[in-house]
């Protein structure tokens, strides 16, 4: 039987708290050795800089032994799309991206500004 993919986690703006899932999924799965899975490690949480964030998702990718799956949420589903649509990256397994925020709406934050939805080009 094989083995599960790793995973690569992208959390939002300000990192994902100890009980947000994204925290939780990572635990369960680091217990067990067998299974991959690093969390992405920018340096500007709090103040996100799309190249930083795309930076953080090549080491990540990168790091991984074999293609891994990309667990996005929020604003890290914005900077998965932006590292997939960049010509040239690695290979990934897949992605799984859940509550992409909108660029234009009223919630979103301002120290995110860097960051677009995705135009399908």
């Amino acid at each position: 039987m094989r083995r599960p993919r790793p995973w690569v986690i992208v959390p939002g703006i300000w990192n994902s708290g100890p009980d947000h899932w994204q925290s939780l999924w990572q635990d369960e799965r680091a217990a067990d050795d067998d299974h991959g899975v690093v969390r992405i490690e920018p340096t500007s949480w709090s103040e996100p800089d799309p190249g930083d964030w795309t930076a953080a998702i090549s080491r990540a990718v990168a790091a991984s032994d074999e293609p891994p799956v990309l667990i996005a949420h929020s604003l890290g589903v914005l900077a998965v799309a932006g590292w997939l649509r960049d010509a040239g990256r690695a290979p990934i397994a897949g992605a799984f991206l859940v509550a992409p925020p909108d660029p234009l709406g009223p919630g979103y934050p301002d120290a995110a500004v860097g960051f677009t939805a995705p135009t399908g080009t």
